[in-house]
């Protein structure tokens, strides 16, 4: 606990256990728990946590319904070619979908 007596919010991140994240944030949302001493995030979590911070819950879900559970997200033929070695011409994630297109245009 900070000195304040806040309690800081602090999120993983990596692709898809953001999903949870997201999950525990909307239930904090909907308990009207908002307040905390210092916020840090990374990786997937961090727009997850600005929509937290801005108490865009209804956005949040949206995102991560209709457009993070996704073909255009999740490359699915690529998993057996991942698992065996890191190839970037065959990734798994569509990272400049979620940036460009989700994040950017579809709710920023």
């Amino acid at each position: 606990m900070e000195k304040d007596g806040k309690v800081p919010l602090i999120l993983e991140g990596g692709g898809m256990r953001a999903g949870f994240v997201a999950g525990v944030l909307m239930a904090l949302l909907d308990n009207n728990i908002t307040h905390f001493g210092e916020t840090l995030a990374v990786s997937a979590s961090v727009p997850t946590l600005a929509y937290f911070l801005t108490g865009q819950r209804k956005e949040m879900e949206a995102v991560w319904h209709n457009e993070l559970c996704t073909p255009k997200l999740v490359c699915y033929r690529n998993i057996p070619a991942a698992s065996l070695a890191f190839s970037p011409k065959r990734p798994v994630l569509n990272i400049d979908y979620l940036i460009y297109d989700v994040f950017k245009k579809v709710s920023p």
